[in-house]
């Protein structure tokens, strides 16, 4: 990558020629020149510059053409040290915490064995924060949920992976009073959710892909539910479900968590999963790397880690929820 390219690169990233000049201790002008330079070259507009700066088509078309080219980079970079010094880097992940808390703890010990010299390192966020993060060479690996199809992205379906509603046994008592002992033996086939407008709920932040699939459902079958505290952290919601003042939706993936509360707590503070009546859906984790990025066997073998652990740990919930 030219000066001229690597300047283009930086005035996009602050959309501003004003400020791309003070963090190259360069003129404006010098700037533009460059700018100027590379629309001469390609005989096109990279910008509009009024009423505000912002990329033209051309533009964009170019920032994505340079972002592969500096990933490409960056993958030969580790492609030469990998077989200069062996396996040997750093992985950088993001998944969400919650998730994260679940896997991680489960491969790292056969995975450290196996290469020693890696470093891992796991970044939480919103899938849209993180897999930005990933088109811009920050993360080598998205685990994330329903990931939208990208021209850029090899999108990799690790598992379904359902949802569920928890609620503690005493809050359950609390509720249905006579009609509790009838309930409790058929809820496990299965929650019709309108027997539960009446119970408060904690939800994860609107954004969230699992609350746009319940959304979906209570929409469709006319559901009243009454949120009362949101936060996109299932330790922290199980925690809140605990003091038997609502209840919550979670994924499979992260009742393993509910099951270990479950061992250390009395039968009325149990917190009892619940599959949802007529809930056909389920959301999809998947593992998402750059299509033009070269990816060390030792970040290959982490993937294929990932996928393995994953299956292993569905198919375990299947049988013990």
């Amino acid at each position: 990558m030219n000066s001229s390219e690597k300047i283009f690169m930086l005035v996009v990233e602050e959309m501003s020629f004003t400020k791309a000049a003070k963090k190259t201790f360069l003129t404006q002008q010098c700037i533009s020149e460059h700018i100027k330079k590379l629309e001469r070259e390609y005989g096109v507009s990279f910008f509009e510059r009024r009423p505000k700066l912002v990329l033209t088509p051309a533009g964009k078309s170019m920032y994505q053409a340079m972002l592969q080219i500096q990933n490409m980079k960056n993958s030969l970079e580790l492609n030469l040290k990998e077989i200069a010094r062996g396996a040997m880097g750093e992985i950088k992940i993001g998944s969400n915490a919650s998730r994260a808390r679940v896997i991680m703890p489960i491969l790292f010990k056969k995975y450290h064995e196996k290469y020693p010299r890696v470093t891992i390192s796991v970044f939480s966020d919103d899938t849209s924060v993180m897999t930005e993060m990933l088109i811009n060479g920050k993360l080598d690996i998205v685990i994330g949920v329903d990931v939208a199809s990208n021209p850029l992205f090899k999108i990799t379906p690790l598992a379904d992976d359902p949802v569920y509603v928890i609620v503690s046994n005493n809050l359950l008592k609390q509720s249905f009073g006579e009609k509790y002992t009838e309930y409790k033996k058929i809820f496990p086939y299965g929650v019709n959710l309108s027997l539960f407008e009446k119970i408060p709920f904690v939800h994860n932040y609107p954004t969230s892909t699992i609350n746009s699939l319940i959304d979906r459902h209570i929409n469709r079958y006319n559901i009243n539910l009454q949120t009362v505290f949101s936060i996109s952290d299932y330790g922290t919601q199980l925690q809140l479900c605990a003091s038997h003042q609502v209840a919550a939706f979670i994924p499979a993936l992260i009742c393993r968590t509910v099951l270990k509360f479950n061992d250390r707590a009395g039968e009325d503070d149990h917190i009892k999963i619940f599959p949802i009546k007529n809930l056909n859906e389920s959301l999809r984790i998947d593992c998402i790397t750059l299509k033009n990025s070269y990816m060390p066997q030792y970040i290959q073998d982490f993937i294929y880690s990932i996928e393995s652990e994953i299956k292993s740990e569905t198919e375990w919930l299947k049988q013990n929820i």
